[in-house]
Order: C-alpha cells, then structure tokens, then sequence
C-alpha cells in the first residue's frame, strides 16, 4: 500500500482489531479485491481492494482504498483547453488519483447466497496530474515548472452492489461508485463499475 495513504492501513487495522467486540463473537469479516473502469472524459481503469465487519446482520463498517488510472472529467478537460488558449501552449494528458476512505455499507436485502447493498464513504483522494506541454510539436513541459496542479482533497462516495456467495468463503461483486474528489481547481466527479473477489470469514 503506498506510504502516502498510512492511514488506510490504520483504518482497516482497526476495523478487523475491533471486530471481536462489534459483532460479539460472530464471524462477519470480508476482505475483496477490486478491478474495474472509471467512466470520465475517457474510460480507465482503477483497482483497490475493500475490505470491512458487521456490527449487525444489515450494518458494515468499511475500509476501502483504490488507484484510478484517469479522472480526467469534462469540466477538468474544459479547464485545460481554456488554459491552453491563455499560455498558447497545447496540454495533453492525464489525472491519475489515489482514494482511500472509511464508510458504512447498508445490506438492504440479505438472502442466502446473496446481499444487495448500499454504501456511503468519506475520505481522501489524492490527485497527480500526468500533463504535458507543447509549443506547437515541442515538448516544453520541463519549462513550465511554475504550474504544479498535484492536490491532496476531501472526497466523497455514493454506491451499490450485488455480492454473491460463490463457495464456503469465497465471494464475488459488482458495484457501482460515484466518487466526488473536492479539488479546488475543479472538483472530480467520477463514476466508477467494479468486479470483485474477495474471501468472508
């Protein structure tokens, strides 16, 4: 897990180190790891990996962490050619972003061998640009060293998924996310489909 995010690891430590008292002696532990699409200006790809405890058979307390290749969003791509007619510069690339939170997930239905849910998250997201700079066919990215658009911000997400029971602990997922990364140029509004597999325990 990258360094930048230690608080991930403290969460979701946590989390499984409470386990015990919250769910009073009962297994309901889950870790899943995740790879999907992050729909944008352009579609790419994420993974991550969630995991989290129940505190009642409907109620589970999550951690979650993930790496998005692009987050490039209209509106940020809006910025970036208004910005070029400014410098006379055309500006090409994009915004991969790291997101890690904490959040409760609602199991509204609960069958056997499958839970629908939603959840609800709030953490941090940080943002590093991939960006670079041309004077007409020349690379004068090394020049602009004045502009640096790296942002570390408030994040917030909405989803909702199926988890199916694919074996004594074995689990699969599908699951919708939309991601809110409050950065101050222009906030990142991503929605995101993840597939998942993951053990319960």
């Amino acid at each position: 897990m990258p360094s930048r995010f230690p608080f991930v690891g403290v969460l979701i430590g946590s989390v499984f180190l409470a386990a015990p008292a919250l769910v009073n002696g009962q297994d309901r532990g889950f870790v899943v790891g995740n790879l999907g699409f992050t729909f944008a200006e352009r579609t790419d790809s994420s993974f991550g990996f969630t995991a989290g405890v129940g505190i009642t058979p409907s109620i589970q307390i999550i951690g979650t962490y993930s790496h998005m290749n692009d987050t490039l969003t209209g509106n940020f791509a809006q910025f970036l050619r208004t910005l070029s007619g400014v410098a006379g510069l055309n500006i090409e690339g994009k915004l991969p972003a790291e997101y890690g939170a904490g959040g409760i997930r609602f199991v509204v239905q609960n069958r056997e061998t499958v839970q629908v849910y939603f959840q609800a998250e709030g953490g941090v997201g940080k943002v590093s640009p991939e960006l670079r700079f041309f004077d007409g066919m020349t690379d004068v990215t090394d020049e602009v060293s004045d502009f640096n658009a790296e942002e570390t911000a408030g994040a917030l997400a909405l989803g909702a998924g199926v988890r199916v029971l694919l074996g004594p602990v074995v689990t699969g997922e599908v699951g919708f996310k939309w991601l809110n990364i409050m950065t101050d140029i222009e906030p990142l509004k991503v929605n995101r489909l993840d597939f998942g597999l993951g053990v319960r325990f």
